[in-house]
């Protein structure tokens, strides 16, 4: 187990404990405003110790069996009636942060969704980014900041580039979860293709898909750091290789700007291989044009990436400066 699995649980945990008390006070409240509901709730619990034994030492037969689940029917019907109107009207699984699992992460024998959100939100807090993304979003985007001057060696202005990345965006992000798109964003720096990132990026979380993101220095890294900086259990390569090849969505930023040996090479095309294996959209952005990529990594990754990648140019004038000086 991970470091941050086990932040996870712990954090269930907490929850969970917190729901328990909660209920627990509730539960002693309602008995004392209607006694009865006590009574029901102790017949029903010896009821269901009745039940396990006759299951255990096969006394119990099919009538009596029968006549157990009769009475603790008519009892939850008659508990039922008596709440329901009252202050205590109300469904204990909303006590819980997640009222399909109850805080426990794990809803008929598999992981429960919330699981992977959560997991995939510590990810978020140790890249640093849920900050940026009240930021940086589809709602904050201005398209003015683009020149609208023609380029004459392309026939397009730098407006036109972007509005088809913008397009592209919004495509991949509405058909999210039905078509399988990968998308390839290159161009210099400052011209917004992090900020594209960072816009689909909370698109998608805000309608419950798991995303990361990474640099790719920070990518490697953590890679680096789980196959070959283990301490105990802390770093477990394999847990860590899985949620980036089973995430909805991996974005790798700025690709090229990490230490480049036959490792990073290596893992890499491996994380983006078993993605395209499962069919799990990847977003890789660069400074790098395309011939400059071809000469830094291997014939595999490029035929793999330029291959199944929707690949979007962006060009202009450095948006960030632009930003910060008003020019």
């Amino acid at each position: 187990m991970s470091a941050l699995t086990r932040e996870v649980m712990k954090d269930y945990a907490r929850d969970r404990d917190m729901a328990e008390r909660l209920l627990a006070g509730r539960r002693e409240a309602l008995w004392k405003a209607v006694p009865r509901i006590k009574d029901i709730d102790m017949r029903l619990s010896s009821l269901g110790l009745l039940a396990a034994q006759g299951i255990l030492y096969g006394e119990s037969a099919v009538q009596t069996a029968e006549e157990l689940a009769r009475e603790s029917a008519a009892l939850r019907e008659e508990r039922r009636a008596l709440i329901s109107g009252g202050a205590f009207d109300e469904d204990e699984s909303a006590f819980y942060t997640c009222p399909v699992c109850k805080d426990t992460g794990f809803n008929n024998g598999a992981q429960c969704a919330c699981f992977k959100r959560r997991l995939t939100d510590k990810f978020y807090k140790y890249s640093n980014l849920s900050g940026v993304l009240a930021k940086e979003n589809f709602d904050t985007f201005n398209i003015e900041m683009y020149s609208n001057e023609v380029d004459p060696n392309t026939g397009v202005s730098p407006r036109g580039v972007i509005n088809t990345a913008w397009t592209n965006a919004l495509k991949f992000v509405g058909g999210f979860g039905k078509d399988f798109v990968n998308l390839l964003l290159y161009g210099e720096t400052g011209l917004g293709k992090t900020f594209l990132c960072n816009c689909i990026a909370k698109e998608l979380l805000d309608r419950g898909f798991s995303v990361i993101y990474a640099t790719s220095p920070q990518l490697f890294k953590m890679v680096e750091k789980a196959r070959f900086d283990k301490k105990d259990d802390e770093s477990d390569i394999e847990e860590y290789l899985q949620m980036l090849t089973e995430t909805d969505l991996l974005i790798i930023d700025d690709l090229g700007t990490e230490m480049s040996t036959v490792v990073t090479v290596a893992e890499l095309f491996n994380i983006i291989n078993s993605r395209l294996i499962s069919r799990r959209s990847t977003i890789i952005s660069t400074n790098y044009d395309i011939p400059e990529i071809n000469a830094r990594y291997s014939d595999r990754i490029t035929s793999r990436v330029f291959g199944n990648f929707t690949v979007l140019k962006f060009a202009g004038d450095d948006i960030r400066i632009k930003i910060r000086y008003g020019k």
